[in-house]
């Protein structure tokens, strides 16, 4: 069997359309990561707004810092997507999608997110801290106590995972 003129176009556009659909998805694959991300980081906020009895002052030192941190790692996200390209057949006859020419400074991404992660697990530490130091009298065991402790256990956790 020869193969015709059509066949060859059909290939040649279904190559067209995968490349497109790679191209799409290579720009996109950092941000659903960093969405589970921000959501998982929101709700430790809300642990140490509780653990800090609603302090206005931790709230805006921890919301301004995640505001610092999503601008952060959204610029560099759209800097890697503008700069770096996708192939699909990186070696011939092998067909796989992959970036290519993304900056050897790519890991700066992390340091927003490590910077973050430092400042509130720092908190949620120095809230166990403060409870231990406070937990002195035994018999002041109340629901808000118990409340507390879960909250610093979970939150303690986290980081320790």
């Amino acid at each position: 069997m020869e193969t015709t003129q059509n066949d060859h176009n059909d290939s040649v556009s279904h190559r067209a359309i995968l490349r497109h659909y790679i191209c799409i998805f290579l720009a996109i694959q950092g941000w659903p990561s960093c969405c589970v991300l921000w959501l998982v980081q929101i709700i430790l906020q809300l642990r140490l707004y509780v653990l800090y009895d609603r302090s206005r002052r931790v709230s805006l030192l921890v919301g301004s810092a995640f505001v610092a941190e999503i601008l952060a790692v959204s610029a560099i996200l759209v800097t890697a997507n503008l700069t770096s390209g996708t192939t699909i057949e990186l070696i011939p006859g092998l067909k796989f999608c992959t970036n290519t020419g993304v900056s050897n400074n790519f890991y700066v991404f992390w340091l927003p997110i490590l910077s973050f992660e430092c400042i509130l697990c720092a908190l949620a530490a120095w809230a166990g801290v403060r409870r231990s130091r406070n937990s002195a009298n035994p018999t002041s065991v109340t629901n808000k106590i118990r409340l507390l402790d879960v909250l610093i256990k979970g939150n303690v956790g986290y980081f320790i995972t």
